[in-house]
């Protein structure tokens, strides 16, 4: 496999900015010059007559999670799931039978160089037309959206403090719910000397 600049196939990607980055590096490394956008405010530059470009709207929240497939949890505290959105403008064709070719075309590129930037580390939700006007005019939209997950790897210098002592007792001890009042409570503690 020729190697593509920024494209690191043994490291997955790290966080959600590093995948789309590399995707638009395999975009340069292949010569397709197709834009790559990221951002919600670039959905306004899709609609009838606006030219060939991909569009990724990462999701406003995420989620923590337990550590991805493959982590198996070594040396990783948990995981950060980042949904995205991505909006796939094709070319203008000129006829109905061959009007989704060119999106189509261009949105299997897009879901290839995510498989490869996010390998293991993405799922899939929806995928849709998302044209900007009915079936009688020309150009398509495909819209999909994709779940990515990242780990979390343990820090080492918060790994690197001594253990903390257990107490066995919290240290403001209290009656048990539905005690009456003036019972007496006694704490215990587990020492180690």
């Amino acid at each position: 496999m020729t190697a593509v600049p920024g494209i690191q196939p043994t490291n997955p990607a790290s966080s959600l900015a590093d995948v789309l980055r590399c995707i638009s590096d395999i975009f340069t490394g292949i010569t397709d010059a197709t834009p790559i956008l990221v951002g919600k405010e670039h959905l306004a530059d899709f609609g009838t007559a606006t030219p060939p470009r991909v569009l990724f709207v990462p999701d406003p929240k995420g989620s923590l999670t337990d550590p991805p497939d493959g982590c198996g949890g070594m040396g990783y505290e948990g995981g950060v799931a980042h949904g995205c959105n991505v909006y796939v403008r094709g070319a203008e064709g000129g006829g109905d039978l061959g009007r989704y070719d060119a999106a189509y075309t261009l949105a299997d590129r897009v879901v290839t160089a995510l498989g490869r930037a996010a390998r293991g580390r993405w799922v899939g939700r929806d995928f849709a037309d998302d044209s900007p006007s009915g079936v009688d005019a020309y150009g398509a939209d495909i819209a999909f959206s994709f779940v990515y997950t990242r780990g979390i790897q343990r820090d080492p210098k918060v790994w690197s403090l001594p253990a903390a002592p257990v107490a066995a007792s919290p240290p403001n001890i209290s009656a048990p719910p539905g005690s009456p009042p003036g019972t007496p409570v006694i704490g215990i503690t587990n020492s180690t000397s």
